[in-house]
């Protein structure tokens, strides 16, 4: 075993505490090994089975790659007992990826993990999940210490979902990690935790310490960010001046009219964004909102992929064809993802699909889901017609559940779709 490079171990057995030494036993052997993948997600394995693992690691001295997976497995605030002289010893660690989600990892064993990491130094990629565990302020204030001794790194990913949230200002630490100077692909998930306006300024002021980066990825779904919030943070953004890719996800937030217009015209100042993706299902945007969120996404010339989920937000006709109007003059895009659902969009929403598919001649991939509308059998049929025309689509899905279409005018679409010789992946359902 001592000349393997690669190993992948995963389970879908039960483990426990003790076979977490004989894994760490055969792990000992494998002195050369420069990737090691460990999945052993939803098992019993605890404090004292990890520490074993972790122990037989330090053997692996070549490791340039670790992903660890112990999802759900019954870890507490001792997990992370052996880990800190494990990666001592790792030097030439460039990539580690651990997935402790779904434990009972607490504000001690977060300072412990923080202070693990603080000794790969020459880390370039970080991937930390530690959504739904029991980490609160003074836990995230010792895992960004730690992390901002990896002054190396070039990407990081931190989800920290779900957890204890303490007053405004608890997010005010992710400013330490302001001295890993060559990130350029940032991803924070804060999802679910109760995160409110005041809570966003505070992100939105330690964002402007990555102004630098090239991708952003911010997951604040299922939080209670208003107005105010949006406004907070799409002031951060208008500093992003060299992203080239942005993807918000504010899901089931209240950022409403007033705030779609302000992340709107933050978004616009991105001139070199080619990635966009906005999810804001159900924030109360309304007609007004898309149409000012669509005068500002025109002004995206350089945008190759755009995913937008604005499902539940009242926009109806008028701001689906607004919507579709905008979206033509980004005459560079190739994939189009969009998820319009329980809007009351009917005729003329979906004509203003048209203009996309006449002036974006790019276009490859597109995805369109209109479930729970008013849409009548024939204006899918005309928009067959038209996405006909546009002859470099080769994947394409359209959702129309609970619409007015009949047994009838289903089967005459299949049977238009079905005669795309060029398409490789198609998906269409009602």
């Amino acid at each position: 075993m001592s000349f393997l490079k690669k190993k992948y171990y995963n389970s879908d057995k039960e483990i426990e505490e003790q076979d977490g030494f004989y894994i760490g036993s055969g792990i000992t052997q494998c002195i050369k090994l420069q990737e090691l993948d460990l999945n052993f997600k939803g098992n019993k394995i605890g404090d004292q089975g990890q520490n074993l693992l972790f122990m037989s690691l330090s053997n692996c001295k070549n490791l340039l790659s670790l992903k660890i997976n112990l999802k759900k497995n019954k870890l507490g605030e001792r997990c992370f007992s052996n880990l800190n002289s494990t990666l001592l010893e790792l030097k030439n660690l460039l990539n580690l990826t651990l997935n402790f989600k779904q434990n009972q990892i607490n504000n001690s064993g977060a300072q412990s993990l923080g202070s693990a990491i603080a000794n790969c130094e020459q880390l370039q990629n970080l991937v930390l999940k530690l959504s739904k565990n029991e980490i609160g302020k003074s836990g995230r204030v010792g895992l960004c210490q730690g992390i901002a001794m990896c002054v190396s790194l070039q990407s990081l990913q931190l989800f920290l979902g779900q957890h204890i949230v303490e007053p405004f200002n608890s997010y005010s630490q992710l400013s330490a990690l302001a001295t890993c100077k060559k990130l350029q692909k940032l991803l924070f998930d804060f999802q679910k935790n109760q995160i409110n306006d005041q809570d966003v300024q505070t992100l939105g002021s330690a964002l402007l310490n990555f102004y630098h980066i090239s991708s952003l990825k911010l997951c604040l779904k299922d939080n209670c960010i208003g107005m105010q919030g949006a406004r907070s943070l799409a002031m951060a953004l208008t500093k992003f001046n060299n992203l080239s890719t942005l993807d918000l996800n504010l899901r089931k937030n209240n950022i409403g009219e007033e705030g779609i217009q302000y992340l709107g015209k933050s978004i616009s100042n991105c001139s070199n964004l080619s990635i966009l993706g906005l999810e804001l299902y159900d924030n109360n945007i309304g007609q007004k909102g898309v149409t000012n969120l669509s005068t500002n996404l025109q002004n995206c010339k350089n945008l190759k992929e755009v995913s937008l989920w604005l499902g539940c937000n009242y926009i109806e006709d008028q701001g689906a064809y607004d919507l579709g109007q905008a979206l033509s003059k980004c005459n560079k895009l190739q994939s189009l993802i969009l998820w319009l659902g329980y809007n009351n969009i009917s005729t003329l929403g979906v004509q203003g699909i048209y203009p996309i598919l006449l002036d974006c001649t790019k276009l490859s991939v597109l995805e369109l889901d209109f479930q729970e509308n008013n849409i009548f059998g024939t204006d899918v049929l005309n928009l067959i017609s038209a996405i006909k025309k546009s002859t470099n689509i080769f994947i394409l899905s359209i959702d129309l559940y609970f619409n007015q279409i009949d047994k009838k005018q289903q089967s005459k679409i299949k049977q238009r779709i079905n005669k795309f010789k060029r398409l490789v992946k198609k998906h269409i359902c009602f």
